[in-house]
C-alpha cells in the first residue's frame, strides 16, 4: 500500500468502530448440565445452563421445560422469572449476560 502525503509531517489515526449491541443479531451458545438426587417419594433435579453471548445482547429468555418437570427456583443474574406449567415453559428477564441456575422437581 502506498500513501501519498505532503512534504510535512503526517499522522494517521485509526479508530475502531464501536459495537452497537442493540442493533447486532443475537448469537448465544448454551452449555447445560444436570444433577438428580433421590429423596423420599421425589427426584430432585438441579440444572445449570451457562449462556455465553458471542454477539448482541440477551435480556429475556424463553426455555422449554420437558413435560412432567416443574421449576421451583431460579438463581443467578435474573431480575424476574415465571414458570408456566400448562405450556411447560420458563420465561426469565436477565440482569446481565451470565450464568443462571435452574432448580427443578421431577
Amino acid at each position: 500500500m502506498k500513501l501519498l502525503l505532503g512534504s510535512g509531517p503526517a499522522r494517521i489515526i485509526l479508530r475502531p468502530q464501536t459495537r452497537g449491541l442493540t442493533t447486532e443479531e443475537t448469537q448465544v451458545f448454551v452449555k447445560g448440565s444436570g444433577l438428580y438426587t433421590l429423596g423420599p417419594s421425589v427426584i430432585d433435579g438441579k440444572h445449570r445452563l451457562k449462556f455465553r453471548t458471542s454477539q448482541g445482547r440477551v435480556q429475556q429468555l424463553s426455555i422449554i421445560i420437558p413435560a412432567g418437570l416443574t421449576v421451583s427456583s431460579v438463581e443467578g443474574p435474573v431480575s424476574s422469572w415465571q414458570f408456566d406449567a400448562d405450556k411447560s415453559s420458563l420465561q426469565q428477564q436477565n440482569r446481565s449476560d451470565d450464568t443462571a441456575r435452574v432448580r427443578g422437581d421431577d
